[in-house]
């Protein structure tokens, strides 16, 4: 009898234990201390492909420190709810611009695919479209691992810093696109933040949420 309630308090200090050990580190694995941005509207856009340790990070961040976030989808097969498909938004791009502070892309093979040229996407004119207005009002512009070469497309890192996941294939595009391609983590010019993939997600949306909450 002793040795099965001995057993039963084992399992429940290893049961407690590892639930102390995941909570600890869920509290723990976003910054504590965010640049608040209540009020802020932002459009975060995904692709069929999309890189989930990008996306996750980037959400959560967003709305703990005070973001409405809606999902523009660019595929319809994307495994999440949306607000926006793209094609459905041809013209209503520059109501969208108005309407939301930032809009943030999210990399992953699907985008790389599509931006290198590898896959067709009738919808990534529109985002590029979309794009140019966000920056053109001065609001945020924002992407990840891949998608920075969207951006790079659609003329809006002419003449800045910017970076990028460091394939060769990006890299051209971002150079062919009149941007200063910088080997590092994160980079913020003239309100376009970018960054190189999903190890530095949270540093990403930190400093997306800094330019937010630096804008009336």
């Amino acid at each position: 009898m002793k040795k099965v309630v001995l057993a039963i308090v084992i399992t429940i200090i290893i049961i407690a234990t590892a639930l102390y050990l995941t909570l600890t580190h869920i509290q723990t694995s976003i910054p504590a201390k965010i640049p608040k941005v209540e009020g802020k509207k932002v459009l975060i856009v995904l692709f069929e492909g999309y890189q989930p340790k990008e996306y996750q990070p980037v959400r959560e961040v967003l709305e703990r420190a005070g973001a409405t976030i809606d999902v523009l989808a660019m595929n319809k097969t994307i495994d999440i709810p949306y607000r926006y498909y793209i094609i459905d938004i041809e013209d209503k791009l520059s109501e969208l611009a108005t309407k939301y502070d930032a809009i943030v892309i999210i990399g992953g093979p699907g985008v790389y695919v599509r931006v290198v040229g590898k896959v067709p996407e009738p919808g990534l004119p529109h985002l590029e479209k979309l794009c140019r207005l966000f920056h053109e009002k001065g609001k945020v512009v924002a992407a990840i691992c891949a998608a920075p070469a969207i951006l790079a497309k659609a003329g809006i890192l002419k003449g800045l810093r910017a970076t990028c996941y460091p394939d060769p294939a990006l890299v051209k595009i971002l150079r062919e696109g009149g941007a200063e391609y910088i080997e590092k983590a994160v980079i913020v010019d003239d309100n376009v933040v970018t960054a190189w993939g999903p190890p530095v997600a949270k540093d990403f949306v930190i400093k997306i949420c800094e330019v937010l909450s630096s804008k009336k």
